[in-house]
């Protein structure tokens, strides 16, 4: 059975790898000319860079897309434990690290808040439970109802729900409330909308730790494409899927791609479609989509624009964390600014990631590469980053020089921005923002489409909230779904047979 993925985001490429295991025949396209959707990588000053940093959670989910082949994740990319986790660095001097155990997060705390400490093991029972729900919805249906759409309607409205809100049932620090709520903002969305099962982050790196990934995400997808192409799996780039053709009964039958300026043909069984919904908004005709689905695109509002920022610095930093937060003395005014403002705040909070060693072919003592996240306003928002980009990179420049890296105008080898316009032309996003735009979360993490049978969406934005996690998770409930409802040709087959037909 000839199943088309469409995409390489990790939930299209763990969706192609685990249909490949259960028998079918692979096609997978990709708009780009490399793999990797959102994880895709930059040539900076001629070093690759990953467009975003690679932090896993949960590395047992990349060895079991291994497993389906009985290969070993270790033989090919290694994962590299990370603690402290995260430093939060406030304008007062204090910082607050997470770290990777409960008595040293709760040592962690008391040093800048003593009370707080004493909350902590309440704060995580409550995103223990927020992340067991995750993972039931994950793994509950594949058909969106009146009910998922009412809940995500309502969710942003409701501020109890909020990420910010449950922070503060449980700490009273503002400084520790805010490294707790980091992780929607990471993702695109304010913590002060945000739902508040955004915790259940914490949870999965509280249960399994932070990892990186020795040569940075860019790696990671290189083995995971060549895992699906050493069993079969075919990758198609530049391919850009600009309609379906179905049949009688409403199913998909074939895809049409514009690749090199001509119209391509791909006949299909079934289509998995990775990522958001709205990436299909621009395929499907009006009619193709059930009222239900129309108006949850209808809910989707503009997400907190991505600025990176890429450095290279003549020496290394061994003081400076992996990955370390700085926060503005501002906070909600800041994020308010963020969502809604219509000019660049003077006052930036942002993120700054190690690049991994490998990812920029250098070695330590010749210099290091850092990536520098800023949530900015989306483009529906602000466009005028033609004439303010300058100055906001100089802000932020600055900001490092005064708190994280002193003496950095004489070790800076060079800086080189990525604004939300490149966002916009590369990745699609026509607002220059996380996950194409999508801000308020999709209401499940995969499901069929109403109106054609054999479409499915995987990953669906519910990986905003687990995050890698998430879309693993979804990759592998819909792959249950699809082999019990299509069959495919060589029923029982063993994956070694598998591996001995891809190679023939």
């Amino acid at each position: 059975m000839k199943a088309v993925v469409i995409g390489t985001g990790l939930e299209s490429l763990a969706s192609a790898l685990h249909l490949r295991a259960l028998g079918h025949d692979v096609d997978v396209l990709e708009a780009g000319s490399e793999p990797g959707g959102g994880a895709y990588s930059l040539r900076v000053h001629g070093h690759s860079v990953a467009a975003a940093p690679c932090s896993i959670s949960e590395p047992w989910l990349f060895d079991g897309l291994f497993a389906l082949f009985k290969e070993r994740r270790p033989d090919f990319v290694e994962f590299i434990p990370s603690n402290p986790y995260r430093r939060n660095l406030y304008p007062d001097g204090t910082h607050l690290d997470i770290v990777s155990s409960i008595e040293q997060q709760e040592d962690e705390i008391a040093r800048i808040s003593p009370e707080d400490a004493t909350r902590y093991r309440a704060f995580l029972k409550h995103c223990e439970q927020l992340y067991e729900t995750e993972r039931a919805d994950v793994h509950a249906g594949c058909r969106m109802t009146t009910r998922d759409i009412l809940r995500n309607l309502s969710m942003p409205q409701v501020s109890l729900s909020s990420l910010w809100r449950l922070t503060g049932r449980y700490f009273v620090d503002r400084r520790v409330r805010q490294a707790f709520s980091w992780h929607s903002l990471s993702l695109g969305e304010s913590p002060l909308i945000a739902s508040a099962r955004y915790a259940a982050v914490h949870a999965v790196e509280r249960r399994e730790g932070v990892w990186s990934v020795r040569g940075g995400m860019p790696a990671l997808m290189k083995e995971l494409v060549a895992l699906g192409m050493r069993h079969g799996v075919r990758f198609y780039y530049d391919h850009q899927v600009v309609s379906f053709s179905q049949d009688g009964a409403g199913r998909v039958s074939s895809i049409y791609s514009a690749h090199q300026g001509e119209r391509v043909v791909i006949r299909c069984d079934l289509v998995i479609s990775g990522g958001d919904s709205r990436t299909l908004s621009h395929v499907l005709r009006d009619d193709q989509w059930s009222s239900l689905e129309r108006a949850y695109l209808r809910s989707t509002a503009p997400s907190v624009g991505m600025y990176w920022l890429f450095l290279k610095t003549k020496r290394s930093h061994l003081e400076v964390p992996d990955t370390t937060i700085i926060h503005a003395q501002r906070w909600e005014g800041l994020l308010s600014q963020i969502c809604k403002g219509t000019r660049l705040p003077k006052d930036p909070t942002f993120a700054v990631h190690r690049v991994p060693s490998l990812a920029n072919g250098g070695a330590r003592d010749e210099g290091e590469m850092f990536s520098v996240f800023v949530p900015v306003p989306p483009l529906a928002r602000y466009a005028g980053w033609k004439f303010d980009g300058l100055g906001f990179k100089d802000t932020i420049v600055t900001t490092l020089r005064e708190t994280l890296m002193p003496g950095l105008s004489t070790q800076l080898v060079f800086s080189e921005a990525v604004d939300p316009r490149h966002m916009r032309e590369i990745l699609g996003g026509a607002l220059g923002g996380a996950d194409l735009d999508a801000q308020r979360v999709s209401p499940i993490s995969h499901y069929r489409m109403r109106a054609i049978s054999n479409l499915f969406l995987c990953g669906g934005g519910r990986q905003g909230i687990l995050g890698i996690s998430g879309s693993f998770m979804s990759a592998s409930a819909l792959a249950e779904v699809i082999g019990k409802e299509f069959p495919t040709n060589y029923p029982g087959e063993r994956l070694d047979d598998i591996a001995a037909r891809s190679v023939a």
